[in-house]
């Protein structure tokens, strides 16, 4: 993921950049959707109604776009962000 992450953004740089780099970037791209449909089929088929899981992965993986609207997501930031609202008296939202 991260050879991914470091190629793109070569990539977007430099326009130029070499077929055979944007092509194995284009392959790791399709490996980490492959593997984020497959974590999100085990969250799907593990996860019961009333529990709560914790799934930590790097900034490129969509997990939660392929999640069903069943299962409710909180991302960290937005707790994070959550918390800072709440200290500075803007939000009403329990603590988590």
């Amino acid at each position: 993921e991260y050879r991914l992450l470091k190629t793109e953004t070569a990539r977007q740089r430099d326009k130029t950049c070499e077929p055979s780099r944007t092509a194995a970037a284009a392959t790791a791209g399709a490996l980490l959707k492959q593997r984020d449909r497959f974590i999100a089929r085990r969250i799907d088929a593990t996860l019961r109604p009333g529990e709560t899981g914790m799934l930590f992965v790097g900034g490129l993986h969509r997990v939660v776009d392929m999640l069903p609207r069943t299962i409710d997501v909180k991302m960290l930031d937005d707790i994070i962000q959550v918390r800072r609202l709440k200290r500075a008296g803007l939000s009403s939202w329990p603590i988590v």
